[in-house]
């Protein structure tokens, strides 16, 4: 470059296309200056309540954004939550842009309440701001409604009026660990799950609620759709607690 274009001032390196490797290449070079590059146009998209029509589409989104999904537990998803469910969508040029389903939730002295669930943008869309447009298109439509999601990066709804209100964790136990004496039992008898989980929530200050329909054709299937196993404990014969668990 030095002897090719003697006198010039600059030379436009030009884009890395989105290649982490031919980025690093030009960035060896020192560049002393780099513009931003924006793409503009006319903003087309549309909001709405997806429809039947919709649906292969919202599904083909989730199986590609959702990595932990496979087929079983999608067809899940689509069978038992789906059709009870609203999911708002953006489209634009027909193309689906992004989704969010939101199913209503009943919470202790809160019964009215609402989960979201099923946020996912298209890979093409991302970053330019489609998913918040959405969230505000549907926040209209719930203004004064208590609103659940679980969120992998809380920060980012902040903006949008959540709060963190409780966490989800999960647990990597070694079974060598856990095989001393005990006279605990695990079990595989499901009959009352949702006395358990009674038992075990009644101090709590918020948490859903949950009767023997709820346990019979939701989470027990729910558990078998995503390979989990579920196991009760019981002390001295009686039923004392249960959990759901998945081996590695």
């Amino acid at each position: 470059a030095i002897h090719e274009f003697e006198g010039f001032e600059l030379i436009n390196r030009e884009e890395d296309m989105g290649l982490d490797n031919l980025r690093q290449a030009k960035m060896q070079l020192h560049p002393c200056m780099m513009i931003e590059k924006s793409r503009v146009f006319i903003n087309d998209s549309s909001m709405a309540i997806a429809n039947r029509e919709d649906l292969e589409d919202v599904k083909t989104l989730w199986l590609d954004r959702f990595e932990d999904e496979d087929e079983v537990s999608t067809d899940f998803y689509f069978t038992h939550v789906y059709p009870h469910a609203q999911t708002y969508i953006m489209r634009f040029h027909n193309q689906l842009v992004c989704a969010i389903t939101i199913e209503h939730m009943a919470i202790k002295d809160h019964e009215d309440s609402y989960y979201i669930m099923g946020v996912a943008t298209n890979r093409k869309f991302e970053h330019q701001g489609c998913m918040k447009k959405l969230f505000q298109y549907l926040l209209k439509d719930y203004p004064n409604d208590r609103l659940y999601l679980t969120a992998y990066h809380p920060d980012i709804y902040k903006s949008l009026g959540f709060k963190e209100t409780a966490y989800l964790k999960r647990i990597k136990l070694q079974k060598s660990a856990y095989r001393g004496e005990t006279d605990i039992k695990v079990i595989y008898e499901f009959n009352h799950l949702s006395d358990l989980y009674q038992d075990y929530v009644q101090d709590f200050a918020e948490y859903r609620l949950r009767d023997d329909d709820y346990y019979a054709h939701f989470l027990i299937p729910r558990t078998v759709a995503f390979k989990q196993k579920m196991a009760t404990f019981a002390k001295d014969h009686e039923q004392v607690g249960y959990m759901i668990y998945e081996e590695t």
